[in-house]
């Protein structure tokens, strides 16, 4: 009898943890997803909801709030990139014997098609102060200072099927033009002009497809279709300083100053061109934060460690989470965009992220980077027109079998409420099927 009623209780045991264990998120049927959940009222500090709150699960793009986090907490909210330019010899009767000298600052913006590339004025203060000195005539060449970043370009860990596209851009310490560029296939046109490229286009394929190897100037572009009228593809620049220098040389002749040859330039005190400051640190974070930009991510990272290595900097990330009192023990942070598909961290670490930089000196600031519901970039379309527009703040994050959300509820004052962390990986029904089942947990869980 005992034995029974032993074994009777160990089954209810069972069946309570069971149930207790039913996800609070029904993904119809998708039984195989990993999920974790965390939703915190920050008045009380308490979840209301934890489900599978530490484990580790790949955070996509969610990882760029992070970064976001760290690099304004870290650095001045009045930071600006400067990249500046100098004449290196001496102008003798209206010509200047000497090279243009470009010294990299790590600008991800200069002529960047997200901050309004026609108001960007480091290629006209260079001509016009050469016009000031006189110059008519140059008698060198434009060249980049040494300056050398490590690891540059795209991260080591991301997959080499996304570096073929243009948000697998990588970063430099000297970049232009979102380090992309436009190719029409047609006509084999590119804007901007990429010097060393060598284009392959071939119309084979059902689907158009894109190949290019690591560090190579080599692009492959097959598909259907590639040669009628407008077609076109974006694909991420092997050296973006190459692109920039043939660019500034265009505008330079375009403005009757022209590049002749001469005797060995005559290197003296350099002649400044320029000082070009970027937009500050917080709309560059909130550009990168609303459009999901992968290569201005990795930017923010490298802040933390200027003119170091990448590992550098996810050290200094790590240290700065440690002194908000976030732990990293059981983390894998393998770069800055979350674009690393090897990435593991667990629901609980987003919401404390989140929940401690609430306690922030620059915290209305840091809130105010999220896209909005209804509103803003990746978060458009989720819950358009309800109670939550304008008042659910969160980054995205999503790549193949990869959904998660994390950000703030914000009240009428725009103060934040609570965190929400939805974390889905390993999914085989349609993303647009799991966006729907997240906005509805969070229409029934945060009436």
């Amino acid at each position: 009898m005992n034995r029974l009623i032993s074994f009777i209780l160990i089954s209810l045991g069972s069946l309570f943890h069971s149930l207790a264990q039913v996800s609070p998120l029904q993904l119809n049927g998708d039984d195989a997803a990993s999920i974790g959940i965390v939703v915190r009222n920050l008045v009380t500090g308490q979840d209301i909801v934890s489900y599978n709150s530490k484990m580790l699960l790949c955070p996509a793009s969610t990882m760029k709030l992070v970064t976001s986090a760290a690099a304004l907490s870290t650095k001045s909210e009045e930071f600006t990139y400067t990249t500046s330019a100098y004449l290196s010899g001496k102008v003798i009767d209206g010509r200047a014997m000497g090279n243009i000298v470009i010294v990299p600052g790590g600008d991800p913006t200069l002529y960047s098609a997200h901050f309004e590339p026609e108001k960007c004025t480091f290629f006209s203060e260079i001509i016009n102060n050469l016009k000031n000195l006189g110059v008519k005539e140059i008698a060198g060449d434009i060249i980049v200072a040494d300056r050398y970043m490590p690891d540059q370009g795209p991260v080591s860990t991301w997959e080499l099927e996304d570096i073929f596209y243009s948000y697998g851009a990588g970063y430099f310490d000297l970049n232009f033009s979102d380090n992309v560029f436009k190719l029409n296939t047609q006509t084999g046109e590119m804007k901007p002009f990429i010097p060393d490229a060598e284009i392959e286009i071939e119309n084979i394929g059902t689907s158009r497809n894109i190949i290019h190897g690591l560090n190579s100037d080599k692009y492959i572009v097959t598909g259907p279709k590639v040669f009628e009228t407008g077609s076109s593809v974006t694909m991420p620049m092997n050296n973006p300083a190459t692109a920039l220098v043939a660019a500034l040389a265009n505008e330079i002749e375009r403005s009757r100053i022209v590049f002749v040859d001469g005797h060995d330039p005559i290197i003296t005190d350099s002649i400044p061109l320029t000082c070009y400051h970027s937009k500050p640190l917080p709309d560059i974070l909130h550009s990168l934060m609303v459009r999901s930009d992968n290569m201005m991510a990795e930017s923010a990272l490298r802040l933390l460690a200027p003119g170091q290595t990448r590992d550098s900097a996810l050290v200094c990330e790590a240290n700065f989470l440690k002194s908000i009192g976030v732990s990293t023990d059981f983390s894998n942070i393998l770069d800055g965009s979350g674009l690393s598909r090897a990435n593991s961290i667990t629901p609980n670490f987003l919401a404390d992220v989140l929940q401690k930089m609430t306690l922030s000196p620059v915290s209305k600031t840091f809130i105010s980077l999220f896209p909005r519901a209804g509103l803003d970039g990746t978060m458009k379309s989720f819950l358009p027109n309800t109670s939550f527009t304008k008042r659910l703040v969160m980054k995205t994050g999503s790549m193949s079998g990869v959904r998660c959300y994390a950000g703030y509820l914000l009240n009428n004052n725009g103060r934040p409420t609570h965190v929400v962390v939805i974390m889905v990986n390993k999914y085989f029904g349609s993303s647009s099927d799991v966006k729907r089942s997240i906005e509805q947990f969070i229409l029934s869980t945060l009436k």
